[in-house]
């Protein structure tokens, strides 16, 4: 439109300028070596506008081819990032609905074309693992670090996770142990490396993190505290059984204080003294935790401690009484300790109430001990043989759940 009205407008301005310059005297000589060349001024300034027409037209032209090319190109290359879209969309789809397949062809056909490669190839990554080919995934995650290097903590967690999920538990530790060294403080690579840890038992590692862990708010304050109480109480197993009382000892002093006061690891820690020869430290600590926290479990153990003075501990025992009226735990420790003491009338009837109130094989074979002291032998054959159904009857249920 612009070029019709130049057209126009020199025309008219030839037309009326025209006759104005036509008698214009002078002359035009143009000189190119041998040659001359002599043309009166107006015809001259004539050739020339003819001349800028010529060259205006001819620009318009290859302006007009340009940009024909031009929408062209647009035209077939915005078909194309529509069909990788759409291809795209539909892998997605495939992908949610369990059509691994179908999903990895589709997002991975839409990669040369689509605005987003790294999805795509993180996304045909866990549809080629859906179908077990570990090779294929790893190639996708090497091609998405290629179109986006910058992606590099995305890519690394989609493999650990990929990892994890397919028990490669040794090659996620390698993944999230590089993304921690280069992300120390994010929370996601945080988060798979404390489950990770705590699936391997890696305990002392997961301990090393618990800080960082609560930094970035990763975990619960409840799963948290849970999972530390965990971590300690394995630990404490593993060095009792490796190392001993000593290593057993060691460790305990190495748990924070106020982690310590948990019953559970208390009574984790009196168990593991009593299993391993510490009979006169667990009988400490389970009579200042039993004044403290009259917790049935550290009773129960402190009925199995063999003490230097066992009347002592017999006395503090039935002193609880009053705290632990109608307590089969109670009744128990009772009767085991009365048992140690050779007491076995006094066993007896601490233990025949227990049997009363809840059986269970342990107390069934306590009490057959003290009937056969006493000499009543049937009744002790009798205890044995109730003990050994409810033993039975016990694992029938465990195997059950």
């Amino acid at each position: 439109m612009r070029f019709r009205w130049i057209l126009l407008s020199t025309v008219i301005f030839g037309l009326l300028v025209g006759p104005l310059i036509k008698d214009i005297p002078g002359f035009v000589v143009i000189a190119l070596g041998n040659y001359t060349v002599q043309t009166r001024l107006w015809q001259a300034v004539f050739v020339f506008i003819i001349l800028l027409l010529f060259f205006i037209l001819l620009y318009h032209l290859f302006a007009r081819m340009w940009n024909s090319a031009g929408r062209l190109k647009s035209w077939s290359g915005g078909r194309r990032w529509k069909r990788a879209r759409l291809s795209t969309i539909k892998g997605m789809i495939a992908l949610s609905e369990g059509d691994w397949k179908n999903a990895e062809k589709l997002l991975t056909s839409a990669v040369p074309n689509s605005e987003t490669q790294l999805i795509n190839f993180l996304a045909a990554a866990q549809a080629a693992q859906a179908q077990k080919e570990d090779a294929r995934r790893d190639d996708y995650l090497r091609q998405a670090h290629l179109v986006e290097p910058n992606a590099e903590i995305a890519i690394g967690l989609t493999q650990s996770q990929l990892q994890l999920n397919h028990g490669q538990y040794e090659q996620a530790l390698a993944s999230l142990t590089h993304l921690k060294n280069i992300a120390p403080k994010h929370a996601h690579v945080l988060m798979l490396l404390q489950k990770l840890y705590r699936h391997l038992g890696d305990w002392q590692r997961f301990l090393d993190i618990v800080p960082e862990l609560k930094k970035n708010s990763c975990l619960t304050e409840d799963e948290l505290t849970k999972y530390q109480y965990l971590a300690w109480e394995r630990l404490l197993i593993r060095d009792a059984n490796n190392g001993g009382i000593e290593a057993l000892h060691s460790r305990w002093l190495q748990i924070p204080k106020d982690i310590r006061k948990n019953v559970k690891l208390l009574s984790c820690y009196a168990e593991l003294l009593i299993e391993n020869g510490g009979d006169f430290e667990a009988e400490k600590i389970l009579n200042t935790g039993i004044r403290k926290y009259q917790d049935e479990k550290l009773l129960y153990l402190y009925g199995k401690v063999k003490a230097e003075d066992a009347v002592k501990q017999l006395a503090f025992v039935e002193g609880l009484g009053k705290k632990f009226t109608g307590n089969v735990t109670w009744l128990l420790s009772a009767g085991r300790l009365s048992l140690n003491k050779k007491l076995w009338g006094k066993a007896k009837a601490y233990l025949e109430q227990a049997i009363e109130l809840k059986p269970s094989s342990e107390i069934y074979q306590e009490l057959a001990r003290a009937y056969e002291e006493l000499g009543e032998d049937e009744l002790a054959k009798k205890c044995y043989s109730e003990g050994l159904e409810q033993a039975i009857k016990k694992s029938e249920m465990r195997l059950i759940h």
